[in-house]
């Protein structure tokens, strides 16, 4: 008896099955494409080059729409499993497996060592989520294989991906992790022996473990590759004979091995990749295995224990020229032991499905083949597919998840699958898809790694976890929790101050834990496949993170209220080891980049515009921002360059440690002390045991060997770095074997790992400081523990940005202190001018620079901090906007009015020409509280559109009553046309050509206030009348709606930077609303000259210094210089409108402009 491997399970919040077959047939599509692109081509090379392969993957989806296709998922797995192993020329590291590595991190039965201080760490889960709160999928871990105690139903075992084996006693209500204290990451297979259920045998990349007390505790058997970790082989299935518990097969992507003496010793059989193993259930003198042999599944079988194996092609298969047989898996039933059934993924020349359903009826030694589907068609479903009705070509992710599993007790009843689960109750004749829907508010994971049945038991794996069944999968339970947690972390951040905490979790969502919120604590907030999450240090409603694009969450305090989720128009840094964003004295600024364009934030939505400081010449990798001056930051370039700034970000010094010490290994993380930016820690990357860390004192003029003395530090590639600020020079890294500390008072690197388990390859670094805790991702979930050394308090304060307007300006703790900290502000020119809150706001009403000064007490010290000029406060500049959506990934108002537009009914998309907008499908966004224009007041509404679809809404409002109604929309036509009911006026431009256009109306009351009154624009130019019905213009007080109107005329098509005054506006005004994306030029005080080409603000200045302020349209300052004679380039990410204040003494010239491109 055996389990193996298998990937994909289902049972999730019902999906059209017709829809689900059209997006599925898409992706297929995109996965034919991306396997013939040149990034796939380098991918499935022997010599592969990391900068080279990124950057042709990159360069391909700044061309391509991006769909996440196996061929997508295949090069994610790949850039993680390589985890830095490359030089600083992009050539990855042959790995040198050193037994020193294993006795360094190895004591009694390789548990890790402890010291003095240990970190006595914790596992923090996730564990659960709340299951009412908008629960979408669970992502407890990747399950790959799963036994049941033949003399015991209620006691499971199960191995993960990266999470060893776990122990259920219980039938999965809870889970203990049994293999925790030896070095095992993955397990892809697992057996429980009928004839001594104390024994049991799991499949590992570390080799292979064994149990003599029912699972309890685990030890290597001879079959031992922990000198190969963290990049052994790839274990596929395990199986011992049910008669004999001395007698087991182990197979991998490396070969095939047998034992006859309980692993004590290991004879070879095959030195190819063996997908499947199989025990007879009652004769262990015969087993079968699948081997491929040069893309071919060439099936084996032995008669004497595992000694010789023989080829069978009796019925089965042999090679066929433009064919293949991929991926292959075995079952057997003991309610029919002569009975082999093969299930075969494989190709047809262009075509890919189901090869076969192979049976045997005579323990192996012929076949027939019962079932194929290449391609799937109508009443033969190829059930490897991604579409839920089987009727395409495809594999779903075969390589990758694949599942089989045949009842113990009645050899009709089987299910298979990749992505999707089907069943099959005539012996697999015929197929059915079961329907990823559960009762309640439960969506189950899709992926299916594994399954077995049990008499009524059926048990699956995916890549969220473990479900059973106990009525043939008509109701799945989801058994994922009690204790169970093996997440591979792709980022992670934490609160400083409370239990606030994010993930990025791979295989699953963007995650929150808000212990106040939500029962349980964890919340899935979004996404599939998220990777680098931040938490902002000034207003903590504020997270941002990465799944399929980059995300602003603003989290609920609400259980049943979801979080509100927007696509920014950048990605946060990204990747799955930790890196950085938050700026720590300005929150509304932080970082990221877009390639080797280095940006930064304008406000803490992040949402609008991100201005770009710097273009490197390579991909950026690492950003750095100091906690000592907000001006100084590093950057890694392409993990070979370390860039210094000291002037937040406009110019840049080279400070790359020379080859001397780096010995040409890439660079990996940077942090600097909290007391002085000058001293930096610098990692280096990959499994070597040359140099791991370089150390300055300089800001990076100089560098030093900082990886203690050799043989102090395993060869284990550093995979995070971060000091803990309030220490003298206290650091930690993380690598395969957990975590690692020094100060400096130290002369070498201590094992800080007592309580983790001994394969924790440690990714993010995180500190609770109110507490002195340390939280760390990991890929195998979160642990906390307590911190080597407690900190000294740091005072220092954060605020929103570094200029704002005269009034109230809020201030923010963001220092380093225990939970009893006390605080003592000063606030010179400020009213107050002094506060004891941690959190205080003050009103300045005189503009200037002011400083700002923090006192901090706790229980380990006091600590001050002056900070000259940390804010500057400027006039506001008060702006007319009376509405604006910019659909920049969200529906909200972006003047400080407050009307936002609901989102559920409409999607933000990626448009080539215009960045973001908004989708509308025969759908509308209400405008929540706004009034509308009442009666014959004066408005002016403009938008782009992008439309072929004639007699829709763009807006509407009023109420559907003579001269009451209001409706902004095309004519049957496709004209532009303003509709009272009982009177309208249209143009004559056609606008449902599929092109995007620039629409406008206004009116303004001139005494009889009619629709002769209204104006039509199209692309900046007046329309001329093509009809009008006379009616007085009376509006009334009703609901405002985008993309409809009191006619029910929902749009069909795109709608961008959808604006609203309160006054009709000009005919020149609404042709600078259009007029603006094909430039100006604009001559001010006879020497200021504004001229704009698309995107970019060419500012030349031919007499006297002025200062400058560029505002967008919510009255935020984007940009404040002083202007000297000479010429300024400023470049806009977003379209729209924006205002230019020139201070000219004691007046401000104000000039209104659009960027467009």
């Amino acid at each position: 008896m055996k389990t193996k491997n298998l990937q994909k399970w289902g049972i999730v919040l019902c999906l059209i099955a017709t829809s689900f077959a059209s997006f599925a047939q898409n992706v297929n599509q995109h996965h034919i494409k991306h396997q013939n692109s040149e990034w796939y081509k380098m991918l499935s090379s022997t010599n592969v080059n990391y900068f080279e392969l990124t950057q042709s993957f990159d360069s391909y989806f700044k061309l391509h729409e991006y769909v996440k296709t196996d061929a997508v998922r295949e090069y994610i797995r790949w850039t993680r499993n390589v985890s830095g192993n490359y030089d600083a020329k992009g050539n990855l590291l042959t790995i040198e497996p050193t037994q020193e590595d294993i006795e360094l991190i190895s004591h009694d039965q390789f548990r890790l060592k402890s010291s003095q201080n240990t970190g006595n760490w914790e596992q923090i889960g996730p564990f659960t989520f709340d299951l009412e709160a908008r629960y979408r999928t669970n992502t407890q871990g990747v399950v790959r294989c799963i036994q049941q105690d033949p003399s015991n139903p209620n006691k499971i075992l199960m191995g993960c991906i990266a999470g060893g084996v776990w122990l259920s006693t219980n039938s999965g209500d809870n889970w203990t992790n049994v293999s925790k204290d030896i070095l095992v990451s993955t397990v892809s297979g697992i057996c429980i022996a009928p004839s001594n259920t104390n024994i049991a045998y799991a499949s590992a990349r570390e080799g292979v473990i064994k149990s003599t007390d029912g699972g309890l505790t685990w030890d290597f058997t001879a079959f031992d590759d922990r000198l190969a970790y963290p990049n052994g082989d790839q274990p596929a299935a395990t199986a011992v004979a049910h008669d004999d518990a001395n007698k087991v097969i182990h197979a991998s992507n490396a070969g095939l091995w047998v034992s006859a003496d309980g692993g004590s010793t290991w004879s070879r059989k095959f030195n190819y990749q063996v997908y499947d193993v199989e025990f007879h259930p009652n004769n262990s003198q015969i087993a079968y295995a699948v081997v491929n042999e040069n893309s071919w599944a060439t099936f084996y079988r032995t008669t004497d224990g595992g000694g010789t194996w023989q080829a069978i092609s009796n019925g089965y298969p042999t090679p066929v020229d433009g064919h293949k047989m991929n991926r292959t898996l075995i079952e057997v039933s003991a309610a029919a032991p002569n009975n082999v059934w093969v299930i075969s993924g494989g190709e047809m020349d262009a075509d890919k499905g189901v090869y076969g359903v192979f049976k045997s009826t005579d323990s192996g030694a012929s076949f027939s083949n019962i079932y194929q589907a290449v391609p799937g068609v109508a009443g033969q479903p190829n059930f490897l597919a991604r579409a839920t009705n089987g009727e395409e070509s495809g594999l779903g992710q075969l390589g990758w998840d694949f599942a089989f599993a045949v009842s113990d007790t009645d050899p009709d009843y089987m299910i298979a699958g990749t992505i999707n689960v089907w069943k099959s109750t005539d012996g697999g004749n015929s197929w059915s898809y079961v329907n990823r829907q559960a009762s309640g508010n439960t969506m189950y994971h899709m992926d299916f790694q594994c399954a077995e049945i049990y008499d009524t038991n059926t048990w699956i794996g995916t890549d969220g976890g473990i479900g059973l069944s106990t009525d043939g999968l008509q109701n799945l339970q989801d058994k994922s929790f009690g204790g169970f947690a093996a997440q591979q972390i792709w980022g992670m951040d934490r609160s400083w101050k409370s239990d606030l905490m994010n993930a990025g979790l791979y295989h699953g969502q963007i995650i929150m834990r808000d212990d106040n919120t939500y029962v349980g604590g964890w919340y899935n907030v979004l996404g599939a496949d998220a990777s680098s999450t931040y938490i902002n240090y000034g207003d903590d409603r504020y997270m941002y993170g990465n799944s399929y694009g980059g995300r602003r969450v603003i989290r609920s305090e609400d259980r049943f209220t979801p979080a509100q989720s927007a696509l920014m128009p950048v990605t946060a840094p990204k990747g799955y080891k930790q890196n950085e964003m938050l700026n720590h004295f300005y929150y509304g600024q932080n970082y990221t980049h877009t390639d080797n364009v280095f940006q930064r934030s304008v406000d803490k939505d992040a949402l609008s515009e991100w201005n770009n400081l710097f273009t490197f010449n390579n991909k950026v990798s690492y950003i750095h921002p100091t906690y000592q001056n907000p001006d100084i930051l590093f950057v890694i370039e392409q993990s070979h360059t370390l860039w210094l700034t000291t002037d937040g970000g406009e110019n840049w010094i080279d400070r790359t440690p020379p080859p001397s010490l780096t010995l040409g290994y890439s660079l990996g993380n940077v942090c600097t002390d909290g007391y002085d930016a000058n001293i930096v820690w610098c990692s280096l990357q990959g499994q070597q045991s040359d140099v791991k860390v370089l150390k300055s004192t300089d800001g990076g003029l100089t560098w030093g060997d900082y990886s203690g003395p050799q043989g102090n530090l395993p060869s284990y590639g550093v995979l995070s770095l971060a000091h803990q600020l309030g220490t003298d020079g206290g650091v930690y890294i993380g690598n395969s074997a957990g975590i690692w500390y020094r100060n400096n008072s130290m002369t070498e690197w201590i094992n800080f790992s007592d309580g983790l388990p001994a394969a924790t390859p440690v990714t993010h670094i995180r500190f609770k400081y109110s507490t002195g805790r340390i939280t760390i991702g990991s890929l195998r979930s979160i642990f906390e523990g307590d911190v080597y050394e407690k900190s000294q308090p740091i005072a220092h304060p954060i605020t929103a940005q570094r200029v704002n307007d005269l009034g109230e300006v809020k201030f923010v703790d963001h220092s380093v202190s225990a939970s009893d900290a006390t605080y003592s502000w000063s606030f010179p020119g400020g009213n107050p001018n002094i506060s004891a809150e941690a959190n205080p706001t003050v009103n300045y009403q005189e503009e200037g620079s002011y400083n700002v000064s923090l006192t901090v007490n706790d229980q380990f010290g006091s600590h001050t901090q002056m900070f000259q000029n940390f804010i500057e406060v400027k006039e506001v500049v008060e702006l007319p906007l009376y509405a604006g959506y910019s659909f920049d990934g969200h529906a909200r108002d972006i003047t400080s009015n407050g009307w936002d537009a609901t989102e559920d009914a409409i999607s933000f998309v990626k448009d080539e020409d215009r960045r973001y907008v908004a989708e509308f499908n025969n759908s509308y966004s209400t405008i929540s509280n706004h009034p509308g224009f009442e009666g014959a007041s004066a408005r002016t509404i403009a938008a782009w559109i992008k439309t072929n679809t004639a007699n829709k809404a763009i807006l509407g409002f009023g109420v559907k009553s003579k001269t009451q109604k209001w409706s902004f929309r095309l004519n049957d036509g496709g004209q532009l046309r303003v509709e009272v009911e009982g009177g309208y006026k249209y143009g004559t431009t056609l606008l449902n050509d599929g092109q995007w256009h620039h629409v406008a109306c206004t009116f303004e009351d001139d005494g009889t206030p009619d629709v002769a009154d209204v104006k039509l624009y199209v692309d900046g130019q007046e329309e001329q009348t093509g009809d009008l019905g006379a009616s007085l213009i009376n509006t009334g007080k009703g609901k405002v709606t985008i993309g409809d109107d009191p006619g029910n005329r929902s749009f069909i098509g795109r709608i961008d930077d959808l604006y609203m005054w309160d006054r009709a506006l000009s005919e020149g005004e609404i042709t600078d609303l259009y007029v603006g994306s094909l430039g100006f030029d604009e001559v001010l005080n006879d020497h200021l000259r504004l001229t704009a080409e698309g995107m970019l603000l060419n500012i030349e200045n031919q007499g006297k210094d002025v200062q400058m302020k560029i505002f967008d349209v919510t009255g935020l300052c984007l940009h404040n210089f002083n202007m000297p004679g000479g010429t300024k380039v400023i470049t806009f990410n977003r379209t729209g409108i924006y205002i230019v204040a020139i201070h000219t003494g004691n007046r401000i010239i104000t000039k209104k402009i659009l960027m467009s491109k």
